[in-house]
């Protein structure tokens, strides 16, 4: 997720952009900007609230809309320790980020695993199907289906990305359509896909953007969307405990904004991860205890910047403004280009904006592969000090949270059995694969599209 302009409180992340009222940029110099913002995805609060024209919805979402259509399947292979190093690759962070697991549990210090066994049994009630065994003795892992057999899907492949908002829909040309009216593009790793556990996740990465997406749950004809085991939110104790969460981030910030003490606290963006979290399991009371919360792995990048360059260098190639226009003046350039244009002019001089715009999108593009030129950097102490907050997330949106941390958990410790007990796990899958999945709503999709709902006002 992009987010950028970090307040230390108040309900949004990402400021709206402004102008000033003393020159009004033209409308051809306003949409440029737009269009460049929508290329480089650094503008994710303007493509959220933007206006729409036509419904898609299939699921209500606070003001948002979400809809299916056919979309790709996210398959992200490579290792989360290179991606998310203390040098992250802009080529991850930038263009998936999202939500992503792949570590492997290790057993907890006092505990030692001499022998383990571990069954899918569809016999036994929804919730108790996980038989599992270590040391000899039945151990209780109580997860629901909706959980289990997507994450055991999930753990068994080489993916390492569960979600992200940077997705493409199968027909490129309608995404590139939806994408300049202000949606953004859903996509999940095959196992998640078309099930309730996805949408958690969705909804886990965007959770923070606003408090609309934090305090409840999407809804079918008002309806909340429930897997077994959860309860309807309560949408005034979450919103109160939203506001604890702010005051705390916003203590954070201010101790990092500190001059004794201070460390960065800005960001562009995050992932939610199990980076950097050691997931450890044992056996507490005949009970499977499994430990370690998601992590927000927020990072600053600076391709902003090299796209502001990119844009200036496309704009001078193509006569927009003047030879030597230094990168930080090129929004005042172009609106002084543009003020005294009118009708073909103005279309004229938009069209050739457009061209240096995508020509800056593909350099971008391709600059993302190279370090040298596109770079991030992860705030390291602003996520350890956000981390700590863990619990007064959970409180915000216990089914998001407590779903996602089970992704994490149990994900974490099925690679544990794949990797040291490999016969045991081919069997344990054989029977997830057989197993039926309902679906929360007969012939439900996980929502590829979403976008401000017709009327919704922000």
């Amino acid at each position: 997720m992009f987010v950028t302009n970090v307040p230390e409180s108040g309900n949004r992340i990402c400021d709206p952009q402004h102008h000033t009222s003393a020159m009004k940029p033209s409308v051809s110099t306003t949409r440029f900007f737009q269009f460049n913002a929508w290329r480089t995805r650094l503008s994710a609060w303007a493509l959220l609230l933007t206006a729409v024209s036509t419904a898609l919805a299939d699921l209500d979402f606070g003001p948002m809309s979400l809809s299916h259509k056919p979309a790709r399947a996210l398959n992200t292979t490579g290792s989360l320790s290179k991606a998310l190093a203390r040098a992250p690759r802009i080529g991850f962070v930038g263009r998936v980020g999202g939500v992503a697991f792949d570590a492997e549990a290790a057993p907890a210090a006092e505990f030692t695993v001499k022998s383990l066994g571990m069954d899918y049994d569809a016999a036994k009630p929804d919730g108790t199907r996980l038989a599992l065994k270590l040391n000899g003795k039945a151990v209780s892992a109580p997860i629901y289906d909706w959980q289990l057999i997507p994450i055991a899907k999930y753990a068994d492949g080489k993916t390492t990305s569960c979600f992200t908002l940077f997705g493409k829909l199968e027909a490129e040309e309608e995404a590139e359509t939806l994408l300049q009216d202000g949606a953004r593009i859903l996509n999940y790793d095959k196992a998640f896909e078309d099930t309730l556990l996805g949408l958690r996740l969705f909804q886990m990465d965007v959770m923070l953007l606003d408090d609309a997406f934090a305090t409840e749950l999407p809804r079918d004809s008002g309806k909340f969307l429930l897997g077994s085991g959860e309860k309807e939110p309560d949408v005034a104790k979450n919103e109160g405990n939203l506001e604890v969460y702010q005051r705390e981030r916003a203590r954070v910030i201010a101790r990092g904004r500190s001059e004794e003490k201070g460390f960065p606290t800005d960001f562009h963006s995050y992932v939610i991860c199990d980076q950097f979290v050691p997931i450890k399991f044992s056996v507490a009371e005949g009970s499977l205890v499994i430990t370690g919360e998601p992590r927000y792995y927020f990072w600053k990048g600076n391709e902003q910047e090299v796209m502001t360059r990119f844009l200036t260098e496309e704009a001078i190639k193509l006569g927009l403004v003047a030879k030597g226009t230094d990168p930080s003046g090129l929004m005042l350039e172009l609106m002084l280009k543009t003020a005294g244009l009118t009708g073909e002019e103005e279309k004229a001089f938009e069209k050739k904006m457009e061209a240096a715009a995508e020509a800056a999108r593909k350099r971008i593009d391709d600059a993302r592969d190279d370090d040298s030129v596109v770079s991030a950097t992860y705030l390291e102490v602003y996520s350890n000090e956000h981390a700590k907050l863990a619990k007064r997330l959970e409180a915000v949106n216990p089914p998001v949270w407590h779903a996602t941390r089970n992704t994490m958990r149990y994900g974490a410790f099925f690679r544990y059995v794949k990797a040291k007990h490999p016969a045991t796990w081919a069997a344990f899958m054989k029977g997830v694969a057989s197993a039926e999945l309902k679906p929360p709503l007969p012939g439900f999709k996980t929502p590829t599209v979403m976008k401000l709902r017709d009327g919704a006002e922000r």
